[in-house]
């Protein structure tokens, strides 16, 4: 009887509704907006060189890195370490955006990177996506980057 009780009252009830989510191309464009600066910065660099990769070419994490170093200078940010990307693009990995191929031999260290088979055919939209966050960046942001610059630089 209990339980009965519990289902009319109308909080519980709102409670229970769930709303179902859209499309997954919907979440995954959704993530991608929500991701913070740098994320999109370094998802921007990867997805940017596997366009212009020829048919035998692989991404690598170094050109990852100088594609996002160019980036950050380009918007006067500061740049994270090859490491801390290197992070983030298996972040990536665990998100399902990017798949990446590792080297066995030590601490598992990022080779090659491509895109998740799932979402090749919303590639382009994802990278017109970023290239639109990327254009609208905040002012606040740009402040908050300086403020980063000005008590981390010796």
């Amino acid at each position: 009887m209990d339980f009965f009780k519990m289902i009319k009252e109308p909080q519980d009830l709102e409670r229970r509704i769930c709303y179902p989510p859209g499309s997954h191309s919907e979440v995954v464009l959704e993530v991608i907006r929500s991701l913070p600066i740098h994320f999109k910065l370094i998802l921007y660099a990867c997805l940017t060189l596997y366009n212009q990769k020829k048919k035998n070419e692989r991404v690598k994490l170094c050109d990852v890195f100088f594609e996002y170093k160019k980036l950050t200078t380009e918007l006067n940010f500061t740049c994270m370490s090859t490491n801390q990307v290197a992070d983030k693009i298996r972040e990536f990995d665990m998100l399902g955006l990017l798949k990446n191929k590792y080297v066995r031999k030590g601490s598992g260290q990022i080779k090659y990177i491509d895109i998740n088979p799932s979402l090749q055919s919303q590639f382009l939209t994802h990278i017109s996506v970023l290239e639109e966050e990327i254009k609208n960046i905040k002012p606040s942001e740009i402040a908050t980057e300086e403020l980063i610059k000005k008590y981390l630089e010796p």
